[in-house]
């Protein structure tokens, strides 16, 4: 996510364990930054090379699916055909 002169826009990808799986915090930005949303995650897949997949689906985009890299994510909302490259490194809401 990126903010210019005061709007925003992007997306926003944080991945936390918990007891129950693997859940997804998701945010997106048009102008201003809207509702997270928890979304179930899944990592990997049943070959070791397929460690860093990642999938969720989002309830308005749909599918996603992508890879985690060492410099950040590549992926796309399957049935938008809606590539996402996003950058590893602190949130815009870290200081």
């Amino acid at each position: 996510m990126q903010a210019v002169e005061g709007d925003y826009s992007g997306f926003e990808f944080f991945i936390v364990p918990s007891n129950e799986g693997d859940f997804l915090i998701f945010q997106s930005a048009e102008g201003w930054p809207q509702k997270p949303l928890i979304l179930e995650v899944r990592i990997g897949g049943t070959k070791i090379s397929d460690n860093n997949l990642i999938k969720f689906t989002h309830p308005k985009m749909g599918p996603f699916e992508g890879r985690i890299e060492e410099d950040g994510l590549i992926g796309e909302f399957t049935q938008m055909k809606y590539e996402v490259k996003l950058i590893k490194g602190k949130s815009i809401w870290q200081p």
